[in-house]
């Protein structure tokens, strides 16, 4: 956390943290602003999320920072909003307390910082598997794909896992209707032996169905949901099972294969590959207010992580 220590009167970590925050001030506004540092706070390690820096405006209270890895994001995603920063804080301590962020390989939260890179970052690392954005997806306290847009994770499922037992997560903040009964949340499908593996997910279809396609075989469930909701498509690490949880609780089972396309995963769409040919469809409609990918949990972990994901939407109110 070098790069934002504030030492009391140490002007030159003072001008350093200015610099990366992108702030100008005269040197009579850094000698207040060290007098007031050195009277008000006393910080160690943390973030400073200071609103104003110049005189007559008050300086915000410090935001202090756990997680190295909330205070890169926040750094790099110019992420200023005090109760986003902290949500943030709030959700990987959880994470790590519940032995669950090491399961990890991408966290997507969807926050908007003054950067229009803040949405695409992961929150796991932001130097790896930064989301490439195609099409006019918007930002709404979330993304909120239109049927024409999609992101690109970079994450090649079967490079990224060592095993082939993948749990992948969404919340989705809508229940809109799509035009197309292949409209997908996410997904990537590659075609070897004339058989699909992959996995791809869609949170309701025009008949109001369920549908996920998981490793060879797809599962349609009947039953009319709204979309609304945590999702999680987990395969078991000692079986052919893979199971659907909602809101924490299993919504079904199915026997799948155990091969993982050898292509990237898409949120907002479906990357087909066959051979050396690679088709994007199936363009979702829906927000969707958080993602993840990694190995596979526990049922009781599973239960456990969509309460911190519920609880990371209600901070944001989402």
């Amino acid at each position: 956390m070098a790069y934002i220590e504030l030492y009391n009167s140490n002007i030159q970590k003072i001008n350093q943290f200015l610099a990366e925050a992108s702030l100008v001030l005269s040197p009579n506004d850094l000698q207040r602003l060290e007098i007031e540092l050195k009277s008000l706070y006393d910080i160690q390690e943390g973030y400073l999320e200071a609103e104003a820096f110049i005189l007559g405006r008050t300086i915000s209270r410090p935001i202090i920072v756990n997680n190295p890895e909330v205070e890169r994001f926040v750094l790099l995603g110019s992420i200023t909003d005090s109760n986003t920063v902290e949500a943030l804080d709030i959700l990987v301590t959880s994470l790590k307390e519940e032995e669950i962020w090491n399961d990890l390989v991408a966290v997507y939260p969807f926050v908007l910082g003054d950067t229009a890179a803040s949405p695409r970052l992961n929150l796991k690392d932001v130097d790896l598997y930064r989301i490439n954005r195609f099409g006019n997806f918007t930002y709404d306290n979330g993304i909120a794909f239109d049927g024409e847009s999609y992101g690109d994770t970079t994450i090649n499922l079967s490079e990224v896992l060592t095993e082939p037992n993948p749990n992948i997560t969404i919340m989705i903040n809508s229940d809109n209707t799509p035009e197309s009964l292949s409209s997908y949340e996410y997904g990537v499908l590659e075609i070897v032996d004339l058989l699909p593996n992959g996995v791809r997910f869609v949170a309701s279809d025009i008949d109001g169905n369920s549908r996920d396609i998981n490793l060879r075989t797809e599962s349609v469930n009947t039953l009319n949901v709204d979309a609304n909701g945590i999702y999680s498509s987990n395969k078991n690490t000692d079986s052919e099972s893979t199971s659907v949880f909602k809101n924490g609780e299993l919504f079904y089972n199915y026997t799948s294969g155990g091969v993982l396309p050898n292509a990237n995963l898409l949120i907002g769409a479906v990357l087909n590959k066959d051979g050396e040919t690679e088709t994007i469809n199936g363009y979702s409609v829906q927000k969707v207010g958080y993602f993840s990918v990694g190995n596979a949990l526990s049922s009781e972990k599973l239960n456990i992580y969509h309460t911190i994901i519920n609880d990371f939407k209600n901070r944001l109110g989402r």
